[in-house]
């Protein structure tokens, strides 16, 4: 290959990777596991219980999003249950926390 095709199929290259999107880091897209529901903050009742876990999370990081079990979560939606008790959350960590306060922090959730 000489000189100047080197170049040509160098500037074709870095013009597709200009074009090239890459994916937002802050969105979460990770997949729950079967049989949970995500929260939607445009519910009422969901918004509730987010401020309540942000509330018990805020010294550990920043709560990215939450995971309901999805008949709890349809029950307290209902009214028939005070808070979901099975879920699952995921958060951007403050990494100057430790493990151990972490499990703290989601022992003190559970009661």
């Amino acid at each position: 290959m000489n000189n100047k095709n080197f170049k040509l199929f160098l500037a074709v290259v870095l013009l597709a990777l200009i074009g090239c999107e890459t994916p937002n880091q802050n969105h979460d897209t990770s997949t729950p596991h079967q049989g949970y529901t995500r929260l939607n903050q445009d519910n009422p009742k969901d918004k509730v219980f987010l401020v309540a876990l942000e509330n018990g999370l805020k010294n550990l990081g920043s709560l990215i999003s939450v995971y309901v079990d999805t008949e709890e979560l349809n029950l307290y939606r209902e009214g028939k249950r005070p808070y979901p008790t099975n879920y699952r959350y995921i958060i951007k960590a403050n990494p100057k926390i430790s493990l151990e306060e972490i499990k703290r922090a989601n022992l003190s959730l559970q009661d």
